[in-house]
C-alpha cells in the first residue's frame, strides 16, 4: 500500500478531523467515525478532498492487520460521507399466508409472522420506516451499519423457509428453494 487515499467530499458536507475520530455532518445527519492514531488525515482543495494515509513509521513495519484496519476505516469514511449526503435505503417483504405488517407507531413496528401472538420490534429513531403495503416495508437511514443491522434483525424473526420461501426477505433477493419430495 503506497501513498494517500483521496476521498471526494460532496458540497454541503462538513468534515472535521480530531485526534481520535472524524465527524461528518451533512443534509441527512451526523456520523462519527473512530480513527486509529496511526492514520493521518488532512483536508485539501478548500475542504472538498479528504486525504488519508498510514503514518510513515507504520508503513515500514508492513503490518497487514493495521493495513486491513486502514482499508476498513476508508470504507467506513466513504459510507459515512455517502450516507450523510444521500442516505441508504432497503426494502423487505413478507411472504406467507397471513404474514403481514400491522402498524408502525412511536418507533414500534408490529407484525404477524405465523406465531399465535403479534410481534413488536422497537426501531431506532435514526431509521425511518415506510409501510408500503401489508407485506412490504422500506427502511431509510444515513447510517449504513445501523440500517443493515435493523434489517437483518427483522429478517431473523422469520427467515425464509427453504421449501416455500415463507418469511422475511429483501426485495429482489433470489431464494433457492428445495424441491418437495413426492412419495
Amino acid at each position: 500500500m503506497s501513498g494517500a487515499i483521496s476521498i471526494k467530499i460532496p458540497p454541503k458536507i462538513n468534515v472535521s478531523i480530531n485526534v481520535s475520530y472524524i465527524e461528518i455532518t451533512g443534509l441527512k445527519g451526523t456520523k462519527i467515525v473512530p480513527k486509529h492514531p496511526s492514520f493521518f488525515c488532512t483536508l485539501s482543495n478548500n475542504g472538498s478532498l479528504l486525504l488519508c494515509e498510514l503514518s510513515q513509521k507504520n508503513k515500514k513495519l508492513k503490518n497487514n492487520n493495521l493495513e486491513k484496519k486502514f482499508l476498513l476505516f476508508i470504507t467506513l469514511l466513504k459510507n459515512s460521507i455517502k450516507g450523510t449526503f444521500k442516505g441508504f435505503f432497503t426494502e423487505l417483504k413478507l411472504q406467507g399466508v397471513g404474514y403481514r405488517f400491522l402498524s408502525y407507531n412511536n418507533h414500534l413496528l408490529k407484525f404477524k409472522v405465523g406465531f399465535c401472538n403479534d410481534l413488536a420490534f422497537k426501531i431506532n429513531k435514526e431509521v425511518e420506516v415506510i409501510l408500503e403495503s401489508p407485506t412490504k416495508i422500506s427502511l431509510f437511514s444515513h447510517d449504513y451499519e445501523l440500517l443493515k443491522q435493523t434489517s437483518s434483525t427483522l429478517k431473523s424473526f422469520k427467515k425464509p423457509d427453504s421449501y416455500k420461501g415463507k418469511g422475511f426477505s429483501y426485495v429482489g433477493e433470489v431464494l433457492s428453494l428445495k424441491e418437495v419430495k413426492k412419495g
